[in-house]
């Protein structure tokens, strides 16, 4: 396992999802995290969840454009989903695996690679 404990990983974008499951990965291998974000309440939990985790509140903008995004979202997951051939969406914990590998000492000799983790949505 590899350590970044004289470094630190900052992630944007951390308070959900696979973000949210890097940060963890990261932070439990020793790393420090510093993860930025618009919402300031998952970002607390987060960092009240592991001792190597900060977090930044970044700008949230205008609360009815969330609002909006969202309903859009939905509807794209769903669409998505149907077209998956695993069946599903990935879950963050799918791909913060794949991000803390990548980012350690055995993967030194991996460069330039494109590394597509869609459950086979890209094929379909």
């Amino acid at each position: 396992m590899h350590s970044f404990s004289s470094r630190v990983v900052i992630i944007t974008g951390g308070g959900a999802g696979i973000g949210r499951a890097a940060a963890l990965k990261f932070a439990t291998q020793g790393d420090q995290v510093i993860v930025t974000g618009r919402r300031p309440d998952p970002l607390h939990a987060l960092a009240e969840e592991h001792r190597n985790i900060g977090f930044v509140i970044a700008d949230a903008g205008n609360p009815e454009d969330a609002a909006r995004t969202v309903r859009e979202v939905t509807g794209i997951k769903s669409d998505e989903t149907a077209r998956i051939p695993l069946g599903r969406r990935g879950r963050p914990d799918d791909v913060a695996e794949w991000i803390t590998s990548l980012a350690s000492s055995g993967a030194a000799w991996m460069t330039g690679q494109v590394i597509t983790a869609d459950g086979g949505l890209s094929v379909a």
